[in-house]
């Protein structure tokens, strides 16, 4: 730990105070390395998608290309970037829809 930050699962707490992070092992992510890698996601495409571990993206796409990711169990879902053809692309998340520059 550094003061009250605290990584849990072997990871090891960096930074400087105020400013703290976890460099987290193996098979853990997140602030604190308290997500676990074993939530899959899984998928299918018919245009440029990509999913690496707990990660998907989808970049470039053309007219009439689709992603649809499917993830086993609950989980947070932590968007980086979300930019879309506020027209024609959505994000789909529990039934709510995204467009724009307006994501979850």
């Amino acid at each position: 730990s550094n003061g009250n930050f605290y990584c849990v699962n072997g990871g090891d707490v960096g930074g400087t105070a105020g400013s703290c992070t976890c460099t987290c092992p193996s098979g853990f992510y997140g602030p604190s390395c308290e997500a676990d890698v074993s939530i899959a996601l899984s998928g299918s495409n018919t245009g440029k998608c990509t999913v690496n571990g707990v990660c998907f993206s989808s970049l470039d796409y053309g007219n009439g290309e689709r992603c649809t990711f499917t993830v086993s169990e609950g989980g947070l879902l932590d968007v980086i970037s979300f930019d879309t053809e506020g027209c024609c692309d959505k994000l789909t998340v529990e039934g709510t829809q995204y467009d724009g520059s307006s994501g979850p």
